[in-house]
């Protein structure tokens, strides 16, 4: 039985190898999830950023005390423009620079301007309180789109591992019987897969060298990555648990702290792989003042992007036994890292991070309605408990991003050499005997 690379308590999964329908079924319905996450996650970002913009817009609606008729006008405009593209209607917000009196006779109700007046500002902000709150529902859907697509991404590996076995066995006996073949083999399915910045992989050395550097990425991916992200998910936890609505300096503080000294654990920058895709991180945050530096720290992190480059067909000579029992070899080996991702420690950790920002995000809820019911001159900083929230959708994205496409790309290349494996194969042919002298 093979051992996971995971570093704690090792778990041995056996998976079934399931009925090709049900197989297909399964893996369609995690990609779907997959791709629902990128797209939720996205749509998440542009709520939050539309909250911010309403709550901008009402700061500098309050420090209007006598409305023009422009500034009316421009507070209307940027309304708009806030909620442009979201599901929320700009009458939602626009209304609020109108305001109900009743005529003179008492029975019909006219819309009087705020020309003249101080703007009322509660309703943007109520509008940008409940766009807020409902991201953080949103959350919740996302979170059971990745654990589901971690968990049934993986259902098709036994049967990939059993062919990998089989070609193994293949490879050994057209060895034995003295198989020859020369000239080259075309590719064309799955030919992106067995590519790295556009150009398709054309030698066997070549792409046994793109194997080992995509098996090196994914164990950072898995368990470097991922245990550096939850290391700062967990001391980012401990800063928002502090968080103190009359002094949210020292919650913002500890959690841009934590961003510094807790940085993950970088691959070098930029990496081009297999599979024609990139892998890349952002610098490190700054360790400047303010919510700004926040904001950074909570969008810092490690994705995996597709090359921006087609390929459509390759030619090849024809792969050596060696070059093919080493390929065989190392998308074994791929195959073993993506199916321990889930029971790995590096994937638990994460999800154990995920749980105390969670219970962190409670408690400073707690606190700020707390403060709210007191009462008092000093109102408590929303700004900097909304900011320190948001990394409750940061760390949702961190834990897809990049090990979702990661593990997606790892089993695109597996199934292309594979394909490569059995198309070289193919092409071998027992010599024929020389006939014999008349």
């Amino acid at each position: 039985m093979r051992k996971h690379f995971a570093m704690e308590a090792e778990q041995i999964v056996v998976r079934p190898v399931l009925a090709l329908e049900e197989e297909e079924v399964i893996i369609d319905e995690a990609q779907t999830d997959g791709a629902e996450v990128a797209t939720d996650l996205a749509e998440a970002e542009r709520i939050v950023e539309v909250s911010d913009a309403l709550e901008d817009l009402a700061v500098i609606a309050d420090g209007i005390e006598e409305a023009t008729p422009t500034e009316v006008a421009l507070i209307e405009n940027a309304g708009q423009m806030a909620v442009a593209g979201s599901d929320v209607e700009p009458e939602e917000v626009v209304p609020q620079m109108t305001e109900p009196v009743m005529a003179e006779d008492g029975t019909t109700v006219v819309q009087e301007s705020f020309i003249g007046r101080k703007i009322s500002t509660e309703g943007i902000r109520e509008v940008a309180r409940t766009i807020w709150e409902n991201v953080k529902k949103f959350l919740k859907s996302i979170w059971e789109k990745i654990t589901r697509f971690f968990h049934n991404i993986v259902a098709g590996v036994p049967r990939l591992q059993a062919s990998i076995k089989s070609l193994k066995a293949s490879v050994e006996a057209a060895k034995e019987a003295g198989k020859k073949a020369e000239g080259k083999i075309e590719v064309s399915s799955g030919v992106a897969a067995l590519s790295i910045n556009g150009a398709a992989v054309t030698t066997g050395a070549t792409l046994k060298k793109g194997l080992q550097e995509l098996v090196m990425a994914s164990k950072y991916v898995f368990e470097s990555y991922a245990k550096s992200a939850a290391a700062r998910g967990y001391d980012v936890a401990k800063a928002i648990a502090s968080f103190d609505p009359m002094k949210p300096q020292v919650a913002t503080e500890a959690a841009i702290k934590a961003c510094g000294q807790k940085h993950f654990e970088t691959f070098g920058g930029k990496k081009e792989l297999l599979g024609n895709v990139v892998l890349k991180t952002s610098e490190p945050v700054k360790l400047e003042e303010g919510l700004s530096a926040l904001e950074r720290c909570r969008k810092e992190g490690v994705v995996l992007e597709p090359v921006d480059k087609a390929v459509s067909t390759a030619s090849m000579d024809v792969l050596s036994f060696a070059d093919l029992s080493g390929l065989l070899d190392s998308a074994e080996n791929l195959l073993s890292i993506v199916d321990g991702y889930e029971n790995g420690s590096g994937y638990k950790s994460l999800l154990k991070a995920k749980t105390e920002l969670e219970a962190a995000g409670a408690k400073a809820a707690t606190a700020m309605a707390a403060a709210k019911d007191a009462g008092g001159e000093v109102k408590p900083d929303t700004a900097a408990y909304k900011a320190l929230l948001n990394f409750n959708l940061a760390f949702a994205k961190g834990v897809y991003q990049p090990a979702a496409p990661m593990v997606t790309t790892d089993l695109k290349v597996v199934r292309a050499v594979i394909a490569l494996v059995v198309k070289s194969l193919a092409a071998y042919k027992v010599e024929k005997a020389p006939a014999p002298a008349k």
